[in-house]
């Protein structure tokens, strides 16, 4: 990682750098999950003296370097982007610091992400809360799902809870995605009373498929999921989730830039976000 990123003179000297900060926006986020995180950026920024330039970009194409470097930007900062290989490269070759709020593994410089683990647990803690002691688990095999996956079944563990059923689906990414693994989890043939979906559209598809199989939430199946970026909730008015607040996360990914560019911390800087778990009627 680039740990000689130029920090702005005028921020080290406590006066406002005239240099932009660059937002970057991916272009299929959820707007209100833009909405929340871009709310806590901005503030943090705009008490430090600095002017935020949004720019949306596409999640799965590469960066423009030469067309963000001509903004001779004093930082940037991404919301909703994943990072791939080829755009973390190009954030790497512009030598500025660099805050990420949404990749798993390998990051530019820097990254703010949800405790994905502590997520897990607390999801297994709440269903023991609610005496639920037979539990089953959905979950995708992204870098994030997983964490929550094994947070999840090491408290279970822990708590003595059976895991009479655990479904991992390859490239869970759409609802339909949810509702193979849900339909998986079905063939089990197992008794469980309770389900822990560890993103957005597992939780969903779980709701949907119980519902078309004449389930009652939560007396015949409680369920509980894990949202990235609040989608699961809106779609699913009542759900019991475990997730991130927006704006929160936003405030935090821009101190952590502020003290990028002011030089108060080094890149390579990886900072948890503690989960929320919000309990609602199907659990």
């Amino acid at each position: 990682m680039n740990t000689h990123a130029r920090a702005p003179a005028a921020l080290l000297a406590g006066t406002p750098d005239r240099r932009p900060v660059l937002i970057l926006i991916a272009d299929d986020a959820p707007a209100h999950f833009v909405f929340d995180a871009l709310l806590g950026a901005s503030r943090e920024l705009g008490f430090a003296g600095l002017f935020s330039t949004l720019i949306p970009v596409s999640a799965s194409r590469p960066l423009d370097g030469p067309a963000l470097a001509s903004m001779d930007p004093a930082g940037i900062l991404l919301l909703a982007l994943p990072g791939l290989p080829d755009q973390q490269t190009t954030l790497r070759g512009l030598q500025i610091p660099c805050v990420q709020t949404w990749s798993a593994v390998d990051v530019a410089d820097s990254a703010i992400t949800p405790d994905n683990v502590l997520g897990g647990r607390m999801a297994a803690r709440h269903l023991a809360a609610r005496k639920y002691s037979k539990v089953a688990c959905i979950s995708g095999d992204s870098v994030w799902e997983a964490e929550r996956r094994t947070g999840f079944l090491a408290e279970a563990s822990t708590l003595g809870m059976e895991v009479a059923a655990d479904v991992v689906q390859s490239g869970l990414n759409t609802l339909q995605d949810g509702r193979q693994a849900f339909l998986r989890l079905l063939t089990t043939y197992t008794l469980f009373d309770a389900v822990f979906c560890c993103g957005d559209h597992s939780t969903a598809a779980t709701v949907s498929e119980a519902h078309n199989r004449e389930l009652v939430v939560p007396q015949d199946l409680a369920i509980l999921g894990f949202s990235d970026n609040g989608d699961a909730a809106q779609w699913v008015p009542g759900l019991s989730t475990v997730g991130v607040d927006a704006e929160r996360l936003g405030g935090l990914a821009g101190r952590l830039l502020l003290d990028r560019m002011a030089g108060r911390r080094e890149a390579g800087q990886r900072d948890l976000v503690p989960p929320e778990l919000t309990a609602g009627i199907s659990s």
